[in-house]
């Protein structure tokens, strides 16, 4: 057995989800590098199983709660915002040749 095909494997055996095979151990007898990382990946599982998350904060709830509502206040202002540009817009008429408007500042900026 190679090592690629060994380290594929890893997890599974560092997490006892699997039985190695007779050919696998003879590998990994054989294998320093694959002992040795087999070994620090069941280390760091064992860390893993011990770690406890933290409790959050009495307050957590309350805070993301206000972050929510400022974030949707402020999506909010940002739509209505572009909402009044693009009307604001929209009700500007720019003076074209064909509404017949002669004026030389706007001739020259057309040509």
């Amino acid at each position: 057995m190679k090592c690629q095909e060994i380290r594929e494997l890893m997890p599974d055996l560092a997490a006892g989800l699997g039985a190695a095979t007779a050919e696998t151990e003879q590998h990994l007898r054989a294998c320093a590098e694959c002992t040795g990382t087999l070994q620090e990946l069941r280390q760091t599982m064992a860390l893993l199983d011990e770690w406890q998350a933290p409790e959050p904060s009495p307050y957590f709830d309350v805070r993301l709660g206000a972050r929510l509502r400022e974030e949707a206040a402020k999506q909010q202002r940002k739509k209505h915002d572009h909402d009044w540009a693009a009307d604001e817009l929209a009700e500007c008429e720019l003076p074209t040749k064909q509404q017949g408007h002669d004026h030389p500042k706007f001739d020259d900026q057309v040509r």
